[in-house]
């Protein structure tokens, strides 16, 4: 099919696994919408699911796996860095949920099926995502891609119905943008006049949320009393686990941490009435942040992919509580941001999805 002036093809690899060519030039901020239709087993259509992925600078580029190419992917680009775009779908009491993440790594270029070995990357990465139903079966059976006359192609899926528990793997790879730099991100951050929290404006959190959701939200303006006081429950329900129950922000259910992290942004920037009662709330999340261990593998995640699933959405609630507080002049951003930064901390997270997360919220 074709995506305005530009190729969008989609291909199926091997069994249970799905990958896709998306767009390779993409101007900045671009977004790329993929409706999941899910049908269930007696065939009935689930409610449609948008995953929208956002791109910057000179865009991110998805490819298929090495398996498919049969060349070593960090060589697709002639660069080492690296981008994985994942949608996760998951089916829960009768609705479809999607959700994105973007991270960063980098490659061996000597490394691939060239010499008998297989792509190499600085860190264990997140290489696949999980697809996983919940209570009953379920089936996603297409794909649409929308052209720029919102005319949807559709790609099939040729995905057996998944029991409750089973788990499919899609991995998408891409490219990092070149045009995203962590220290002038930075340097930027450091630019802004502090102001108290109540000050930061609904236009950079409605940004951070689109970050995260990929997709726009009118917080808070849509909040209801109702949603208010689930949104308190959640957060006394956040900060009460200690990752005994499927790690840090895991909900019983289908809540997700994306979700989660709706939940602590709209409280840290609509309920705490002064930075004093913001500090304490905004220091114990962190510790319990930093307190994510590797080899928690309980949860929804499929054991190998865990502590990988944790790490990516532990570092975006970690640069968005970081934004936010210091924003309000209620904790030092560089000093924490720096230290977050550094190889290691944090058990190695990823740090393009910081930079990334930033660098919309500040543009």
């Amino acid at each position: 099919g074709r995506f305005g002036h530009r190729r969008a093809t989609l291909a199926v690899v091997k069994p249970l696994s799905v990958v896709a060519l998306l767009p390779t030039e993409v101007s900045a901020c671009d977004r790329i919408d993929l409706p999941l239709i899910a049908r269930n087993r007696s065939g009935t259509v689930l409610p449609a699911v948008t995953v929208g992925v956002k791109h910057l600078g000179a865009g991110l580029q998805l490819v298929t796996d090495e398996a498919a190419l049969g060349a070593p992917q960090c060589l697709l680009n002639g660069q080492s860095g690296r981008g994985i775009a994942a949608i996760d779908v998951l089916h829960c009491k009768g609705r479809a949920r999607a959700r994105v993440h973007v991270m960063t790594r980098t490659c061996d270029p000597d490394a691939g099926p060239g010499d008998g070995t297989a792509p190499q990357f600085e860190d264990e990465a997140l290489h696949t995502l999980a697809i996983r139903p919940f209570g009953y079966p379920v089936e996603v059976s297409h794909v649409d891609v929308l052209d720029d006359d919102g005319t949807p192609m559709r790609f099939e899926l040729p995905i057996p119905p998944l029991a409750p528990g089973a788990v499919v793997r899609a991995s998408l790879y891409g490219v990092r943008s070149p045009a995203l730099n962590i220290e002038k991100t930075l340097d930027r951050m450091m630019e802004l006049p502090t102001a108290c929290v109540e000050q930061v404006t609904s236009k950079m959190f409605t940004a951070l949320m689109a970050t995260v959701y990929g997709a726009a939200f009118d917080f808070p303006e849509a909040m209801t009393q109702r949603a208010d006081a689930l949104l308190k429950q959640g957060l006394k329900r956040l900060l009460a686990q200690q990752g005994s129950d499927g790690g840090f922000g895991y909900f019983k259910g289908c809540a997700s941490l994306p979700n989660i992290t709706a939940y602590v942004l709209w409280l840290l920037l609509m309920l705490a009435p002064t930075n004093a009662d913001l500090q304490p709330l905004g220091n114990q999340l962190l510790g319990h942040l930093k307190a994510i261990r590797a080899d928690d593998g309980r949860g929804w995640c499929h054991e190998s992919q865990a502590r990988h699933y944790w790490y990516c959405h532990g570092q975006t609630v970690t640069a968005s509580v970081l934004f936010f507080l210091s924003e309000g002049g209620c904790l030092d951003f560089e000093a924490e941001a720096r230290h977050l930064l550094q190889p290691g901390t944090l058990a190695g997270l990823s740090l393009w999805t910081k930079a990334h997360l930033l660098h919309v919220a500040i543009n």
